[in-house]
């Protein structure tokens, strides 16, 4: 039964006719086939709401999981008990991400994304299980891991990180010029430049932590003022990525939820006359303004009666 016939009664399922109000027919008034009890009955399907729609898109799961793709910018992955929970965060916020990018492909504000964001989202996620496969494995395989690995697997984490962050600003910032909403445009692209911020600045602190390591000798303290500068530099631009990659997820959703409900607003309708189904358009659509008319202008004041002459048989 369709959408627009719901609220209508049971109907024939061959040729639509309405069977409300009729007591045990045998056969359909209208086509002639047989009619059982079940036919009888009304079947009101549940229509989504604007809750459901949220809830089915897994948007929100997405949202929430940007803390957990940026945590390999931060630049702790090498601390060695930070690093470890880095790595159980992160991968519970992969499997996170994986349930909701399969909400948001199977649920109904799918098919208001103009701008490819579910693409960006599928890219980032396989992304993610697949650094989590090889993190799995290096980490708990029977061999043992040389530590410049474990230096190109953190610096890896880190691009990957950058790429969590960007792929939802980018889509935000597109949807925003769609939509016209320079606030959403803004998020996109304050999220997108301080995830880059955060990228460069979390390789550069890589690259001295490994050339002091490597060097074997103690690091002086303009080094170590360098190294703590370019920490607390990567763990703030990771914070403000994080947080307005967020809200450029939340911002996406405020507006595909919009469009859906637009979309379910405006549907057909229609009403009985007799077994007949009289379709009718009705929705949020906005109704043109009548044409114009064209007429004289009014005059601002009144236009005063001509005088009348008298004549010669009147003066008389």
């Amino acid at each position: 039964m369709s959408r627009d016939r719901s609220n209508n009664g049971p109907r024939c399922p061959e040729c639509g006719y309405d069977l409300q109000g009729l007591i045990d027919p045998e056969r359909c008034p209208e086509c002639g086939i047989p009619i059982t009890p079940s036919m009888l009955v009304p079947v009101v399907p549940r229509e989504l709401d604007a809750g459901d729609a949220v809830e089915g898109s897994g948007l929100w799961i997405i949202a929430a999981c940007t803390w957990c793709s940026a945590l390999p910018l931060s630049g702790l992955m090498l601390k060695p008990y930070i690093g470890a929970m880095i790595i159980v965060a992160f991968t519970l916020g992969a499997l996170a991400r994986l349930q909701g990018w399969l909400r948001l492909h199977r649920g109904p504000l799918h098919r208001h994304d103009s701008t490819g964001f579910e693409l960006f989202v599928r890219g980032v996620t396989f992304l993610e299980l697949a650094f989590m496969l090889t993190l799995v494995v290096l980490w708990f395989g029977p061999w043992s891991v040389h530590i410049t690995v474990w230096w190109l697997v953190a610096a890896v984490g880190i691009v990957i990180g950058a790429v969590d962050i960007a792929a939802p600003s980018i889509a935000a910032s597109i949807l925003g010029r769609q939509v016209e909403d320079p606030m959403l445009v803004s998020v996109g692209i304050v999220s997108a430049i301080a995830g880059l911020v955060s990228c460069v600045t979390s390789l550069a602190g890589l690259f001295v932590s490994f050339g002091l390591q490597a060097r074997a000798t103690p690091p002086s303290g303009a080094e170590t003022m360098v190294f703590n500068g370019l920490l607390a530099g990567t763990l703030l631009f990771t914070a403000i990525a994080a947080h307005f990659g967020r809200v450029a997820i939340l911002g996406i959703q405020s507006v595909l939820l919009e469009r859906f409900i637009d979309d379910q607003s405006d549907h057909e309708e229609g009403a009985r006359i007799g077994g007949a189904w009289i379709p009718a358009r009705t929705g949020r659509r906005r109704t043109p303004p009548p044409d114009a008319v064209e007429s004289d202008p009014i005059p601002l004041s009144p236009r005063k009666p001509p005088r009348r002459r008298r004549g010669r048989s009147e003066g008389r």
